[in-house]
């Protein structure tokens, strides 16, 4: 996308039958400006890729072994997020041992004292001394299987923006 302003893909419509489309991006956005990475976002160092002003934590914190390694990547020193940067967080929150041990869920729990642990105390407990949260809510989420099959969700999301 970056070097030519479009990349061809096929979606599912039904068994092996497959729509073919053309994404593409307007001629008058500057492309040179964005960049895309795809990592574990686990392992991510600011090391390797520098401070970014923004970043989107979208919908992988329960399919992820480490969630809580994830965001202190964003904040800890050195972290992938410049001070005065935005995190935005969406998540179903789905927290399954089958993609990560219970232990590492930041949310979705009962502890000792009887007290349910939600993903959003998790979240504000890493990020509450180095993060301010600007605003939570809850977002549609619209997945296309195929033409007559479609998942819908609630995503809870959170925007932050990381202190001096």
């Amino acid at each position: 996308m970056k070097k030519e302003g479009q990349r061809a893909f096929s979606r599912k419509e039904e068994g092996e039958i497959e729509s073919h489309l053309m994404a593409s991006i307007d001629v008058t956005i500057d492309r040179t400006r964005c960049s895309f990475l795809v990592d574990d976002p686990c392992s991510m160092a600011a090391r390797n890729y520098g401070e970014f002003d923004a970043v989107l934590v979208s919908d992988c914190l329960d399919r992820i072994h480490a969630p809580a390694e994830c965001l202190e990547r964003l904040v800890g020193e050195p972290g992938l997020v410049k001070v005065g940067g935005i995190v935005v967080v969406a998540s179903r929150t789905r927290w399954t041992e089958r993609r990560t041990r219970k232990d590492k869920w930041l949310g979705g729990t009962v502890n000792s004292a009887g007290k349910e642990e939600y993903a959003m105390d998790g979240i504000k407990s890493i990020f509450e001394e180095r993060m301010e949260l600007l605003t939570t809510l809850d977002m549609p989420l619209l997945i296309r299987n195929d033409a007559r099959n479609y998942q819908y969700s609630i995503v809870e999301a959170s925007v932050w923006k990381r202190k001096a």
